[in-house]
């Protein structure tokens, strides 16, 4: 058996357990530099709020209801989790950690079985809520699969907060309720193709014939077929595809005019994609780089650009990534203009430890070995001791690094200025 357990709400959660009077009311959190929800409380979603939508379209509709928007505070969720996920590891041999908010926990030896299945995931719901603050919610079933069906069309839905896929008939009802592009690791993409063959219902997928099921997906889809059969074949890591490109991007609190300060920019934008992309053991072949001014100041001239660069050779060393960004930065860059947003997207990427050696150019070889160790050495200073411990110097300190955070709470647990201050009444 496998349980997922998901925190509702995970950001807003973790904000209203240091401030109680958010309870009950509409909350969202905010993006960086305040601009899009990126969490949404039950009472905001209810309004019609959603994740991804534009603050400035949500605001007038909280103020109305007495919500509250809240800037992002990353080192307190960050600190959350891992308190949240400590708490879990009392309750199972096994805890694979998925995301911030979600864990699966696997059954093992220690794990109960039959009816009180529903008494344990109650007392992991209790005990996380005594001990770190958080609500979640909770999926039970044979398979991983099954586990994130259980979670999100049962638990989410009922005032237990548990949802429980033991029973075959159980979870055929569900799986016939559920359309086939809304299974886990099926995408868009794959659902219409699915469809088209006359797969319509995830139960349709799950009862397909295995050749059939090959011939229209790969065998990671296969395997979600068996998972939804109630037979576990796969590890959730293997459902999260390495991406096949990675965007960062910021809109600047300030508009800037100055080279030095976007060229800056540019390359903390290039060193954060090249961080995840050496984290899924991936090479970029290509940078693409785009600027623009303001979309909302009518006064001001309008300008964007964008240029794509490729690389001699695939590559995940960032001085060659931002040399190639600042490169495509320098043709697209106009003096003058107020520029009020940067973006900078990893193209072509390959499978790193698929890169032939260099057996004709020792030299070029052993720079190569050399670089990857650097930016090992890099990834694991700032792993331990937090991020931009180390930093390449083109990336700078400039005012453009600088969040526009109007209404971030203060980081409660991980910083000694600002830890909450009990007072007698």
């Amino acid at each position: 058996m496998k349980a997922l357990v998901d925190a509702d709400s995970f950001y807003v959660s973790c904000e209203r357990v240091f401030r109680p009077l958010l309870n009950g009311r509409p909350v969202v959190v905010l993006s960086n530099n305040d601009g899009c929800l990126i969490s949404c409380s039950r009472e905001a979603k209810a309004l019609g709020l959603r994740v991804g939508q534009p603050y400035f379209e949500a605001a007038g509709l909280l103020t109305l209801h007495g919500g509250e928007a809240l800037s992002a505070n990353f080192s307190l969720y960050t600190d959350m989790s891992a308190r949240l996920m400590r708490t879990l590891e009392r309750f199972a041999p096994r805890v694979q950690v998925y995301s911030i908010d979600e864990a699966f926990l696997d059954g093992g030896s220690r794990l109960p079985t039959g009816g009180e299945w529903a008494d344990w995931a109650s007392a992991i719901r209790t005990t996380v809520r005594r001990d770190t603050g958080l609500p979640v919610s909770i999926g039970v079933a044979p398979s991983h699969v099954l586990a994130k069906l259980a979670c999100e069309k049962q638990a989410k839905h009922s005032a237990e907060g548990i949802g429980i896929l033991i029973d075959p008939t159980v979870i055929f009802r569900a799986l016939e309720e559920t359309p086939v592009e809304a299974v886990w690791g099926i995408a868009e993409r794959l659902g219409q193709r699915l469809k088209r063959a006359g797969l319509w219902t995830a139960a349709q997928f799950a009862r397909a014939p295995d050749p059939l099921i090959r011939r229209l997906t790969s065998l990671t889809e296969l395997r979600l077929a068996w998972e939804l059969r109630g037979v576990p074949t796969l590890d959730p890591g293997d459902i999260r595809a390495p991406r096949k490109t990675i965007f960062c991007s910021r809109t600047f609190a300030v508009p800037t005019r100055r080279w030095e300060e976007l060229r800056e920019a540019v390359a903390t934008y290039t060193a954060r994609a090249a961080e995840r992309l050496r984290a899924q053991r991936s090479e970029a072949g290509a940078v693409r780089v785009a600027i623009r001014t303001g979309l909302f100041h009518p006064d001001e001239p309008f300008h964007g650009d964008a240029a794509f660069v490729r690389l001699p050779a695939p590559s995940a060393h960032t001085p060659t990534l931002t040399a190639a960004s600042i490169h495509a930065l320098q043709t697209i860059y106009r003096p003058g203009f107020a520029y009020a947003r940067a973006e900078v997207l990893l193209a072509e990427l390959s499978d790193a430890r698929t890169h032939p050696t260099n057996l004709f150019d020792p030299e070029d070889e052993a720079k190569r070995v050399r670089s990857i160790r650097l930016m090992n050495a890099m990834d694991r200073i700032n792993a331990e001791y937090g991020r931009d411990t180390v930093w390449t110097a083109i990336c700078g300190r400039g005012v453009l690094r600088r969040l526009r955070q109007a209404n971030r709470s203060p980081r409660y647990t991980t910083c000694w200025e600002e830890l909450p201050i009990a007072r007698a009444s």
